[in-house]
């Protein structure tokens, strides 16, 4: 094998020192060397021929963090543990949940609905601890409408009525419900002692009514 000892090689034409396709250039680390770059960095290349020293980020280190895994802010990597699932032992059938601090199992049975079974129209309501099928029998419940037509809601403070407007009669001291705007039978009024005002408007009689008041004022 032939030797050419040189110092130093210079591209004859050009800037470039082309290695033939199929050749390579070998030697020991001792005896084939490229200057340049900092200690820990790699030669890299653009693709396009040009080559460059650069620095790969390196792994934080290993030692200690057994189990964990690699993360990043976007600047710095670092290691992170794994949130470890409770022990599953003796927990068929339950459900993972946290408190928003803490995992745990929960038993799904807390959170679902009491049997549905001939419970039809009713509501699902809590003590506090347990759901239960509830009868709807609160104040806000209508009382059955069935042949009340025309009649208004009225409350003593307990329990809702249907109460029938009469057109015959507006003597009952403070029944501000009782509103007409034609009157077409006979009616009187008593005002009480107590009473002195009345305010009335807009009325309309018709041919066939009037309205007598404390039998002193009739209005046809």
């Amino acid at each position: 094998m032939s030797r050419i000892l040189v110092n130093e090689l210079g591209a004859r034409t050009g800037t470039e020192i082309v290695i033939k396709s199929g050749s390579t250039l070998g030697g020991a680390d001792s005896q084939l060397k490229i200057t340049g770059g900092s200690s820990g960095q790699v030669l890299t290349t653009n693709g396009l021929g040009v080559l460059t020293w650069s620095t790969i980020a390196s792994l934080p280190s290993q030692s200690g963090q057994l189990g964990k895994f690699l993360t990043t802010d976007g600047n710095a990597a670092s290691w992170g543990s794994v949130d470890a699932f409770p022990t599953q032992t003796s927990n068929t059938g339950k459900f993972l949940t946290t408190n928003g601090t803490t995992v745990s199992w929960a038993t799904v049975a807390q959170y679902t609905l009491p049997a549905q079974t001939s419970q039809a129209g009713k509501f699902l309501t809590t003590d506090g601890t347990n759901e239960s099928w509830s009868t709807i029998v609160h104040p806000e419940e209508l009382p059955s409408q069935s042949g009340q037509a025309d009649k208004f809601l009225k409350s003593n403070g307990t329990t809702a009525t249907w109460e029938t407007v009469s057109g015959a009669e507006i003597s009952e001291l403070n029944n501000f419900f009782k509103n007409w705007n034609v009157i077409d039978t006979t009616i009187t009024t008593t005002v009480a002692p107590t009473e002195n005002a009345a305010i009335i408007g807009p009325l309309g009689i018709n041919t066939t009514g009037k309205w007598n008041i404390d039998g002193k004022v009739t209005i046809m």
